[in-house]
């Protein structure tokens, strides 16, 4: 029960509007080296919305799937989420569901933003037949309560109450066994309890909270980019990347991109006679417990993750990397320019455009471009063009970028008069845009 409550600890000052998922969308957040577990979520639906979360960690594991209604009240925004969570025990083998309560969002039209969240929520021990009833109070200027609280009353297989719980959702939440036997009816008013224990406190926020977007340190953390992720991972997005670094423009002209090129993914899905989007780690199956239908986790994402397989991934034009490459001091002799994408990258149709600061030559004699996935490489013999089954430099889709500034291409990489390429360059970066077609080569 404290468990469900504490993930409401900062929704009272999360009123900014997040993105919005991409259909196929992933999110992966390993932190099993420090925090002891992991999970993986994916955008199972566009229309409505809803996303699937698989997490584990020791000697449990957490799965649910989340979609929603909203109504609008005139003052507020009344927001009910659908669908369960499920909470397994390996050790003991029970089984917890919950169903998430409404939350509102005030001042919609007029005034500062606020959250509250209302309502009742049963957690129910499948396992044993244990009942948590919780009772989230809406918020009253003109109620003595404190604000946000919430009570609830655990009850047995046969519905006597055994303990009850008080707090609130912002803070800490305590629990106690009930002792009198005159009020373990779960409706009676008067509960006698004593040894009171603290189940649950809020670690407070960093401090300047307003000034990180009221994030919490593990949120700050959560956006951090990291090799070897899904292709489809929240952080390959372009204009979440843009926004991050604060090029607004840039961030916006993406967001557009991207959200246009899934509309024209579905009109062709639709087209081609196939009525909705199908999970990549995820299969909606019939849950007896809820008696609903669910995204179950397959358990296949962590196996392609290591083989870093990720020929089942939806393009939705994200970048797949964005990386310093290799530095030049001077005017030298041929230079290797080696730089690691990660997902599959080796595509049908690509070229790439060569940034430089100073000057360049016009001798490309000898140069020895290298691209590796994973541990497969695909190499350009020195003198030899690109095979053309997989090079075709009539779509500019690959350019590395310098200073933000994108200069004139320098090298096509299907020319035959690949070579030498001499020039006075700081650093490239690598800036995929947006990918056509894709294939893993393998030697």
């Amino acid at each position: 029960a404290a468990f469900t409550i504490s993930s409401y600890s900062t929704t009272s000052t999360r009123v900014n509007k997040p993105f919005n998922p991409l259909l196929g969308e992933t999110y992966e957040c390993d932190r099993t080296d420090d925090l002891g577990w992991k999970s993986i979520a994916e955008q199972v639906s566009h229309h409505p919305p809803a996303l699937s979360t698989y997490a584990e960690g020791q000697g449990w594991t957490l799965y649910q799937e989340f979609t929603m209604t909203s109504k609008f009240r005139g003052q507020y925004l009344s927001i009910t989420p659908l669908g369960y969570s499920h909470l397994v025990f390996k050790n003991t083998g029970n089984h917890f569901t919950w169903k998430k309560v409404t939350t509102l969002v005030n001042n919609i039209i007029v005034g500062k933003l606020w959250i509250d969240n209302v309502g009742e929520m049963d957690i129910i021990n499948h396992t044993t037949k244990d009942v948590c009833k919780l009772k989230y109070f809406p918020y009253s200027y003109f109620s003595k309560d404190v604000p946000r609280k919430v009570t609830g009353v655990v009850t047995d297989a046969t519905g006597q109450a055994q303990w009850v719980l008080t707090g609130t959702w912002t803070e800490k939440i305590e629990g106690g066994p009930v002792e009198s036997t005159a009020g373990r009816h779960p409706h009676s008013h008067h509960m006698e309890t004593r040894n009171m224990k603290l189940l649950w406190q809020r670690k407070m926020p960093p401090a300047h909270l307003e000034a990180m977007y009221n994030f919490t340190q593990l949120a700050i953390e959560l956006n951090e980019d990291e090799p070897g992720v899904a292709p489809t991972d929240s952080r390959r997005r372009p204009d979440q990347r843009l926004m991050e670094e604060g090029r607004w423009d840039e961030a916006n002209q993406q967001k557009l991109r991207v959200e246009e090129k899934q509309r024209q993914t579905r009109r062709t899905r639709d087209s081609s006679g196939h009525d909705s989007y199908e999970a990549k780690w995820f299969k909606k199956q019939h849950d007896s417990l809820t008696d609903s239908e669910m995204h179950i986790f397959t358990h296949e994402y962590w196996e392609c993750k290591q083989k870093q397989d990720w020929s089942r991934c939806y393009d939705f034009g994200q970048h797949y990397s964005r990386i310093r490459i290799f530095e030049f001091d001077s005017y030298s002799d041929a230079k290797f320019l080696k730089f690691n994408i990660h997902g599959p990258t080796i595509v049908a149709n690509w070229s790439l455009t060569l940034a430089t600061e100073g000057k360049c030559s016009n001798n490309f004699a000898n140069i020895h471009f290298y691209l590796q996935y994973g541990a497969y490489p695909l190499t350009a013999p020195r003198n030899e063009s690109f095979p053309p089954a997989y090079i075709n430099s009539r779509h500019n889709l690959f350019k590395v970028i310098f200073n933000q500034t994108i200069i004139n291409p320098l090298i096509q990489l299907n020319s035959p008069s690949i070579g030498t390429w001499f020039a006075m360059v700081k650093y490239l970066m690598i800036s995929i845009e947006h990918v056509l077609s894709l294939q893993t080569i393998r030697n």
